[in-house]
């Protein structure tokens, strides 16, 4: 027979087995976002993550090492060895799914691609990053109707695009297509023989959001769709009107919110168009400014303001709800936070500094072209290429950025690897710092304060972007007074670089008839980015600013909605111990600081697709209790009693110590929750 089993064992044992459950727990990480600012719809589409890293080092048209090449396959991350203009001589296929395309990791003033359409119709899980992409009149095949194409395709993101000269549409989602975000992007001049910014026609799941559409007749975009369109600035629109309804006989639930259009020397009074009843619009927060007189002084945009053959239906209540809500700006901060970010903000070519500077001309200048030969054409772009030894071994990521984070520069696989457990891959924590120095100024720094940009971390010998830039960097000054996208963090009382204001407000539409203009398309086929980050041109923040490069503030800094946790700045974005990253509600949409994780101490709530974990923290204070437990033990005498006494010198012995953790329940809670077990006394609950 074997001898019983001592009360004492079975609690070590059982204490044992929390502790492991509690360490298996804390090492399930939840998957990240497509990348640090990416929102709506499409905010976590994977790309190529963890695919095969394929550098782009000739900008031939095709053949070995072409961007051509590189796109034929899906599971790929491509990288950029050579910045430059690619000259396509047929349609570019994206050829496979699963793509990130990192056009920020280009050296130089980054990569154009121009002549013909790019089609990523019938592909899915995109991720395309700070690329410009043209047409122009220079393609004549007459097939390929649009400058980026997308039939057929679902979960894909586009971020810091530029796109123009399109001969029907520049931007075209279509047929079955779903899950799609377009943001922080320029979409304008659009060529003939339409000149139209975008056609969205009959798609599920669309998010338009901070982007800048400029010089286009109309459709900007043509929203028929069931989707949100969020603090863009519509410019210089033409005879059709602004932003577009999808009058047809099908119901469509569109949201408008925070959006700016300024008339500039081509438009007509007519701005929000060709709506009917099918059309159900919520509009909140947009604003107008009609009269060109160089000052940006628009008013509310009004249900009258919307034309067509009917009004619109009008909705109380948005009807999108993206696992990763839009950050909501006042249409006066999504102005300035245009100017600032929009487009290739890395290096902004003289096409897309000329678009920026019509607009913040305010009805002064701008034009619908005929010909991009008319303003210059694609204007020549010095070729840079990566010196010999840049990446050793090949996996995207640059010798000395291996070096300096603990990495091997002659060992191509731990590319893939994960060396903060954060869910993003070596190569994309390489890439996504890339884009967090990129955009000079933070969401919430006034442009004439704005700082003068972080250099390129592998191009140094680079002038800084204001430098080049004509337009004043920085992001936007908070109005309206409601605190949001990862709040105003507060850090021994100086307001915080990395909050965004929220916006509420009002919208307005138009009736002429429109061209369908041809839907469908040929081939197989968004720190300082959206306002939750932290940045001022970048940089960690530690001590008493607030933190950069992933999530903004830590250890209880951020506050999203107005909440501010307590607990010390912690480095790096990463909250700090004893602290809660704060979430909160705005306009009642849920809002979280972008990536916040908790540290020692701290917790993180998922809110909106955003991150939760437990941490190690519990396990490591387990053991401390257990071993001190057992200690203690060592030298007592006598028997243990069922109610947790002791017969040494007759004491009666006190649990040891309780556990609490963060209460993630609350958004702003400061206090803890007991864990819901004691160590050492009566065994596990």
């Amino acid at each position: 027979m074997h001898a019983p089993v001592s009360p004492s064992l079975r609690r070590w044992c059982g204490t044992t087995a929390l502790v492991i459950a509690t360490m298996a727990a804390g090492s399930a990480v939840a998957a990240p976002l497509a990348f640090p600012g990416a929102e709506g719809f499409a905010a976590t589409v994977t790309g190529g993550r963890k695919g095969q890293v394929v550098h782009v080092t000739s900008l031939s048209d095709s053949g070995s090492g072409s961007l051509r090449d590189a796109v034929s396959q899906g599971s790929r991350i491509v990288v950029f060895d050579i910045s430059g203009v690619i000259k396509l001589a047929d349609v570019l296929v994206v050829g496979g799914d699963n793509i990130t395309l990192a056009g920020q990791s280009a050296p130089g003033d980054g990569i154009t691609i121009y002549g013909r359409e790019t089609s990523f119709s019938s592909r899915s899980n995109i991720i395309v990053r700070y690329l410009r992409f043209r047409q122009g009149m220079t393609d004549t095949s007459g097939s390929a109707k649009k400058t980026v194409n997308i039939t057929d395709g679902q979960n894909m993101i586009f971020d810091h695009v530029s796109i123009q000269w399109g001969r029907w549409d520049n931007f075209g989602i279509t047929g079955t297509s779903s899950t799609v975000t377009l943001q922080n992007s320029i979409i304008g001049e659009g060529v003939p023989p339409q000149n139209f910014g975008s056609i969205i026609d009959g798609e599920q799941d669309i998010t338009i959001a901070h982007n800048l559409w400029i010089d286009n007749n109309e459709r900007n975009p043509k929203f028929k769709a069931n989707g949100e369109c969020i603090n863009n600035v519509v410019y210089d629109w033409g005879s059709g009107g602004g932003i577009i309804g999808g009058h047809s006989g099908t119901d469509w639930y569109e949201d408008y919110i925070g959006n700016y259009l300024i008339a500039g020397p081509s438009a007509v009074d007519k701005f929000f168009t060709f709506y009917t009843n099918t059309d159900h619009a919520y509009q909140t927060g947009n604003m107008v400014d009609v009269n060109k007189d160089g000052q940006l002084n628009g008013r509310a945009v009004v249900n009258a303001d919307f034309e067509g053959t009917t009004p619109p239906t009008f909705e109380t209540a948005a009807h999108s709800k993206p696992p990763v809500p839009v950050t909501v700006l006042s249409a006066e901060d999504a102005y300035a936070r245009v100017v600032a970010q929009a487009g290739t903000c890395q290096h902004r070519d003289a096409v897309e500094l000329r678009l920026i500077g019509q607009l913040t001309s305010l009805g002064t200048k701008g034009a619908i072209i005929a010909d991009e030969s008319d303003v210059g054409g694609q204007p020549a772009m010095t070729q840079v290429t990566r010196p010999a030894g840049f990446d050793t071994d090949g996996d995207g990521i640059p010798d000395t950025w291996e070096t300096a984070h603990g990495l091997n520069p002659n060992s191509a696989s731990d590319g893939s690897g994960d060396y903060t457990g954060d869910g993003y891959t070596n190569v994309e924590k390489y890439l996504n710092e890339l884009a967090d120095l990129a955009c000079p100024g933070g969401t919430t720094t006034p442009p004439e304060t704005a700082d003068a940009g972080t250099l390129h971390p592998v191009d140094a010998a680079v002038p800084p972007v204001d430098a080049r830039d004509t337009p004043a960097s920085g992001g936007v000054t908070g109005t309206g007074g409601i605190t949001g996208a990862g709040g105003a963090a507060t850090t021994g009382g100086v307001m915080g670089t990395g909050g965004a204001m929220k916006a509420g407000g009002t919208t307005a539409g138009g009736g002429v008839t429109e061209s369908e203009g041809g839907s469908g398309g040929s081939g197989m086929g968004g720190a300082v980015s959206m306002g939750g980050r932290v940045g001022s041109g970048g940089g960690v923040g530690t001590g008493s600013s607030a933190a950069t490069g992933g999530a903004i503030g830590a250890g209880g800094l951020s506050a999203s909605g107005g909440v501010v946790s307590t607990g010390p700045v912690g480095a790096g974005g990463r909250a700090g111990t004893g602290g809660t990253p704060g979430i909160g509600t705005t306009g009642g949409a849920t809002t979280v600081t972008s990536g916040a994780q908790a540290s020692s101490g701290g917790c993180s709530c998922r809110t909106a697709g955003v991150e939760t974990r437990s941490y190690r923290v519990f396990a490591l204070l387990g053991f401390v209790m257990v071993a001190l437990r057992l200690r203690k033990r060592r030298s007592m005498t006598g028997a243990e009693g069922d109610g947790g006494t002791s017969t040494v010198t007759g004491a009666v012995r006190k649990p040891m110590v309780e556990i609490t953790a963060p209460e993630c329940s609350s958004p702003s809670a400061s206090t803890g929750t007991p864990m819901g077990f004691w160590l050492g006394t009566g065994g596990i609950p």
